[in-house]
């Protein structure tokens, strides 16, 4: 009798490529605990169109080869880090008194700027399945009301390739995931009040389907464009919610945004695990407060991240005991 593979048996494993081997299978670094995965081997098929001269349609050809990844998984304090290398492209660390303080920062738009990227690798019984060349192109964190804070990655691949050799030995995460009662918003460098639920979005808008004469099958490795920031969140009505709403909704001026969560584990003594993401330049573009029925009113925002000339554009920083840069 055949045997069923069940999703709790996957196994994934993710490590960084070497800077100018894009392509090139990583040596594994971390076993993750995933929520989903979606990671597809996407060929671009076309077929001939020609005229068979019998009753049945020409052949097909595959004319490039990539794939297409969608990654979930909750926001560990420890698995963060190379998720966060990956999607920003650089990163410093520094560790003092037992805690490693890693600070992501954007790449720049030069020439010769680019990503790194990830090989993951899955075992899902009957092989593993390598995704070689796998660069961030979006992340989003959201989180609410008695929830963890969820972590969802869009991801362009170069490659998948079947192998027979057995995923190595990693432990994976033992820490807890962030949760929404350890968060934290600030706008304008104040503390908001009464959030009921937070949604951050980044994406790098990478252009995965260039392909020349020097790629063959495949496509060029792809380079970050205009970064989008974007923040939803939702807040009880209230006093400060409209004065908030007057302030910044109503008018066209800058706040900074800065989303703080902080774990139940502590890295020493007084120090938890933390993850602060900081945007020095953003502005309302959406606000409203619709009432639907007897409950409490919930206002509702949108903000998005701009280019003010002046501060980085985003930094995210992760407080952990990796005294190694991801």
């Amino acid at each position: 009798m055949r045997g069923m593979i069940s999703g709790n048996t996957v196994r994934c494993q993710v490590g960084k490529e070497g800077a100018g081997t894009y392509g090139t299978a990583a040596t594994m670094q971390r076993q993750i605990k995933i929520v989903s995965e979606d990671f597809k081997y996407t060929p671009s098929k076309k077929q001939e169109g020609v005229l068979t001269g019998n009753i049945g349609a020409g052949v097909f050809q595959s004319m490039g080869i990539r794939t297409e990844n969608s990654l979930s998984l909750l926001a560990r304090p420890d698995d963060l880090g190379i998720f966060l290398t990956a999607l920003f492209g650089q990163e410093t660390v520094s560790t003092a008194g037992g805690i490693s303080t890693h600070v992501f920062t954007p790449l720049g738009n030069a020439l010769t700027d680019y990503l790194p990227s990830l090989t993951f690798k899955f075992d899902k019984r009957v092989g593993v399945f390598v995704y070689a060349g796998c660069k961030i192109n979006s992340i989003s964190f959201s989180t609410a009301q008695e929830d963890f804070l969820n972590v969802d990655l869009e991801l362009f691949g170069k490659d998948e390739i079947k192998e027979d050799t057995p995923l190595e030995t990693i432990v994976p995460s033992t820490f807890k995931a962030f949760t929404f009662s350890g968060g934290k918003v600030f706008l304008a460098g104040t503390e908001m009040a009464d959030i009921t639920s937070i949604n951050f979005s980044y994406n790098n808008n990478l252009e995965n389907i260039i392909q020349t004469t020097s790629t063959g099958l495949y496509y060029k490795e792809p380079q970050p464009n205009t970064r989008e920031i974007n923040l939803d969140i939702e807040m009880l009505y209230g006093t400060e919610a409209e004065t908030w709403r007057a302030n910044w909704f109503k008018t066209d001026d800058m706040l900074a945004v800065k989303l703080d969560f902080t774990s139940r584990e502590l890295i020493t003594v007084g120090n938890p695990y933390r993850l602060t993401i900081e945007v020095p330049a953003a502005q309302c573009t959406e606000c409203s407060m619709a009432v639907s029925d007897a409950n409490g009113i919930r206002q509702s925002a949108t903000l998005v991240g701009v280019d003010n000339s002046v501060n980085t554009l985003i930094t995210a920083t992760l407080l952990n005991a990796v005294t190694t840069a991801y």
